[in-house]
């Protein structure tokens, strides 16, 4: 049976971030997972070019294994752009069990542990990472 496969690139990537195989040959893992008798036919790897903002060798490293897939005759690469975002927390003091985190100004705290003030006393409260 001819099949088609899609691969998403950024997912592959995350998947594999942490383990040996980041060089894998997305074709020979199809052959692996489908049953016996398939054939495929045509491999898109869809991705988008990383920045190198954060690490200024990743650019070179996407365009080694890019042009690594370049050579499987079933493999096409299509290219599109990435959107990035910020993981943001709301810039304000939210006051809990009646103490809140004693800054002059509105500030973004980073994770951790930061002094609390109340009515009472001054104690320590974990800050997390608070999503919408």
């Amino acid at each position: 049976m001819r099949t088609r496969v899609y691969v998403d690139g950024f997912s592959l990537y995350y998947a594999l971030k942490r383990t040996p195989f980041k060089w894998l040959d997305p074709v020979k893992l199809t052959y692996q997972l489908l049953p016996a008798g398939h054939s495929v036919t045509k491999l898109k790897y869809f991705t988008a070019r990383v920045s190198g903002i954060r690490d200024a060798g990743a650019p070179a490293r996407q365009q080694v294994y890019l042009n690594a897939l370049a050579t499987l005759p079933e493999v096409e690469v299509l290219q599109g752009t990435f959107l990035s975002k910020s993981i943001w927390r709301p810039v304000i003091n939210l006051p809990v069990a009646g103490y809140q985190i004693g800054t002059p100004n509105p500030v973004t705290l980073p994770a951790g542990t930061h002094s609390v003030s109340g009515p009472q006393k001054t104690q320590t409260l974990p800050v997390g990472t608070w999503y919408p």
